[in-house]
């Protein structure tokens, strides 16, 4: 029987949220908008505004992206098999890039989340992305429109969509969703039983209990979050764990908190990883976090003579902005000039590793 081990990516970014309200879009507004303010929305009527807001929606579009492909990139060269990212961080337009790369790089992307759209730009990028099963008719009361999905995108398969339930007080303009349910997905041949809940459906009992309510139980947890407050995530993954259900928590980099919730036995003693997986990324900071887990090593150790691997942390890597850095682009040019000949010499992990430190564009 093969081992029933992953690799997984827990990526925590900054970003403007993919979410529209009835009379707002976060995407079209230069900064996060505070629950009492209208921003460039209640302008729009003003000559100029409109044209404004889709170059700022564009900023934020080609911002995010960019650092999908450097994220992807990198997870690839990790040989990651599982990569998640923060509730609302990824917009439509970047859903083909995740689909051409679940499918080339051979790793399943849970897509964070957005707001689903009806109008026919957006129809197409659907298409394009393999979503075209979405229900985007505005009458018909099953319509998909106005709910937040997460799209799961799997190697092999079609991809998959989990939708939100529970609204915050931000998503009142939220249509809700269908309940949880659990997936199995085939990472490497193996068969795996995932659960994604996203943000405040982890916190939902109800929530919870339709994921134990047949045989068809979660082995593996993953959270896309956009929460001010970790703590009650914490407290539920926590839990999870004691029942020897390891998660996966990718938070917004404005709080932080992302981390992997898994046993680590023996295998890892020290920073970046604690007894019940890895540390939690600080606020304010851009990272991934790739650990590998081992399904068979989650369970409650007490008097064993078997040794106890659990989880491993394999990477924890900061995002660079290496094209604003001129020292960077120095050592890029340097590398290009000088150590192209020398490569072949290096071992193709180094190699890897110094193609990855200095390439300012990843595909």
């Amino acid at each position: 029987m093969p081992p029933r081990k992953i690799r997984v990516a827990a990526v925590q970014v900054d970003y403007q949220p993919s979410y529209l309200g009835r009379s707002f879009s976060y995407l079209h507004e230069p900064a996060l908008l505070q629950e009492a303010e209208n921003g460039l929305a209640a302008l729009v009527e003003f000559s100029g505004i409109a044209l404004e807001r889709a170059l700022i929606k564009q900023i934020w579009v080609d911002n995010i992206c960019r650092k999908l492909e450097a994220i992807l990139y990198f997870c690839a060269v990790h040989e990651t098999d599982l990569v998640v990212f923060p509730e609302y961080s990824l917009p439509i337009e970047a859903l083909p890039w995740c689909a051409q790369s679940a499918r080339e790089r051979r790793m399943v992307i849970v897509g964070g989340s957005h707001t689903v759209l009806g109008d026919e730009e957006s129809r197409r990028i659907y298409e394009q992305a393999g979503l075209g099963n979405l229900n985007l008719s505005p009458a018909d009361p099953e319509s998909d429109i106005r709910k937040s999905i997460c799209p799961i995108f799997i190697p092999d398969s079609a991809p998959t969509v989990i939708e939100k339930n529970a609204r915050s007080v931000w998503e009142s303009d939220m249509a809700g969703g269908r309940p949880a349910k659990t997936l199995e997905i085939s990472i490497r041949g193996t068969k795996f039983r995932l659960a994604v809940l996203l943000c405040i459906d982890a916190l939902d009992v109800s929530q919870l209990a339709q994921l134990y309510s047949g045989k068809n139980t979660p082995e593996l947890l993953i959270v896309p979050s956009l929460s001010q407050s970790t703590a009650p995530f914490e407290h539920v993954l926590q839990l999870f764990l004691m029942n020897e259900v390891p998660s996966i928590y990718a938070n917004g980099a404005i709080t932080g908190g992302s981390r992997v919730f898994a046993r680590s036995g023996t295998a890892t003693t020290s920073w970046p990883a604690e007894k019940e997986g890895t540390e939690p990324l600080t606020r304010e900071v851009e990272a991934v976090v790739i650990a590998d887990i081992d399904f068979d090593e989650q369970m409650e150790v007490r008097r064993t003579i078997k040794p106890h691997l659990g989880m491993r942390v394999r990477s924890l890597a900061p995002l660079l902005y290496t094209s604003h850095s001129d020292l960077c682009q120095t050592f890029s040019g340097l590398r290009k000039r000088c150590f192209a000949p020398r490569l072949d010499k290096l071992p193709s992990d180094a190699r890897d590793q110094l193609s990855m430190l200095c390439r300012t564009d990843p595909s």
